[in-house]
């Protein structure tokens, strides 16, 4: 069985959130979700006032930002711990 340091219960955008940190960290991670990730976010048209997009972003959209965001690892350039927040689906 492979350890994992965090175990994320569900890919909405606090999910996401949660596995993009937990790379930054270096953790090891694992997210499960049900159904599509994002959740119901991505059916929202157009999301108004979401931090960080003052212009709006799709739901969509802001999905594939932030799975962009997964796996990359920790950005403090020491290499301490190994990001990899994969994704079950």
């Amino acid at each position: 069985m492979e350890h994992r340091d965090l175990i994320i219960i569900g890919a909405d955008p606090a999910g996401l959130s949660a596995g993009i940190y937990a790379d930054y960290y270096g953790l090891r991670s694992i997210i499960f979700e049900e159904n599509i990730p994002g959740g119901l976010a991505v059916e929202i048209p157009l999301l108004e006032d979401y931090p960080g997009f003052h212009e709006g972003i799709s739901g969509r959209g802001l999905r594939y930002g932030m799975g962009r965001g997964l796996g990359r690892g920790p950005r403090d350039g020491r290499g301490a711990g190994r990001g990899g927040g994969g994704r079950k689906g």
